[in-house]
């Protein structure tokens, strides 16, 4: 079924639980479409949290740990964000959290460059009172 197979494949490039295997008896295809519909309304829901999180933090309403320790709970079941903070960012998982919201705030504000400065500036200092450490590369400026 051309439907089934599109939906578990957006789930599995999505980053959430491995489906169930759809050829196996124990599933009816209502059983399994409804498994990847909670898993695509998880998704969703993760998505909408990391946007708003991102505003606050671009705000100023929600201080960067804070927003990265808050980031990597919500994101936890999340290979591809699990992935994202251990690729390009070293130092500990909270610090590695950190740079990957920066790095998310500059996406979101590339279109207004004198903000973007300004806020990844700030963001910048943050991190360096948090971490002890610059802000990497990749956080810094994407």
């Amino acid at each position: 079924m051309i439907v089934r197979a599109s939906v578990f494949s957006a789930v599995v490039f999505l980053g959430v639980h491995t489906p169930p295997d759809p050829d196996a008896d124990t599933h009816s295809a209502a059983d399994l479409l409804h498994s990847a519909a909670d898993q695509l309304h998880d998704v969703t829901a993760r998505a909408r949290f990391n946007r708003t999180l991102v505003a606050d933090v671009i705000a100023g309403r929600c201080p960067l740990p804070t927003a990265a320790r808050t980031a990597a709970a919500m994101n936890a079941p999340n290979p591809g964000f699990k992935y994202a903070c251990g690729y390009d960012h070293a130092g500990p998982p909270d610090a590695r959290a950190a740079a990957v919201l920066v790095t998310w705030a500059s996406v979101e504000l590339e279109a207004d460059r004198p903000r973007r400065a300004a806020v990844l500036e700030r963001l910048a200092a943050e991190y360096r009172a948090a971490y002890g450490a610059p802000l990497p590369a990749a956080g810094a400026d994407h």
